[in-house]
């Protein structure tokens, strides 16, 4: 068994009518922003353990304790039970500046003197940069939960123009059966002699 602690000092001698009290070292645990740690203390509350240990709290942060426990005395604390277990959850609030990039959009313009399926690059798309304010908290050093609170264009996006091919020409109609593969993103059929790329 743990020695025991008594009230009113060590070595103190005993005298008629004073009142001895023992206080039992309890053994719990501290989990403190994710850090795991056991204690023995001889403090009655919550409150007084954290005091004990020298461990401050922010005014976001969050201690929950977890079962076996007494409810809370009447200041809300709650008194120290053996195997008790007391976790605290360290929440920190920044805003936090950010520059992003904007998607640029693709137009595509149709040209019926250009074989179906050519495509062309006209004009290269350029992608946009904003600026974002976001308050951002995080649970324990992770990011848990943001929010936008402002923002402002920086640089606005170029749209890419492609030339993309319409034009359609029939030169061989012909029957059978056919299959196909997945070749580089494309469904292309195999064919004894048109190259890759044709349309059927």
């Amino acid at each position: 068994h743990p020695p025991l602690t008594l009230r009113g000092g060590e070595g103190e001698l005993l005298t008629a009518g004073m009142n001895i009290e023992i206080l039992k070292p309890l053994n719990i645990t501290l989990i403190d922003g994710g850090s795991e740690k056991p204690f023995t203390t001889t403090a009655e509350t919550v409150g007084d353990f954290l005091n004990e240990q020298k461990i401050g709290l922010a005014e976001t942060d969050k201690v929950t304790v977890v079962a076996p426990f007494m409810g809370p005395d009447e200041s809300g604390d709650y008194f120290l039970t053996d195997r008790m277990r007391i976790v605290i959850d360290r929440i920190v609030d920044l805003e936090v500046t950010e520059v992003n990039d904007i998607a640029y959009e693709i137009k595509l313009q149709y040209d019926p003197e250009s074989y179906y399926g050519r495509e062309e690059v006209l004009l290269l798309g350029k992608l946009g940069k904003k600026e974002q304010k976001f308050l951002i908290t995080y649970k324990n050093g992770a990011e848990v939960k943001r929010k936008l609170l402002a923002q402002k264009i920086l640089e606005n996006p170029v749209t890419e123009i492609r030339k993309f091919g319409a034009k359609i020409e029939i030169e061989e109609v012909t029957g059978g059966r056919a299959s196909w593969y997945a070749y580089k993103k494309c469904m292309c059929a195999a064919h004894p002699f048109y190259e890759l790329g044709r349309y059927a």
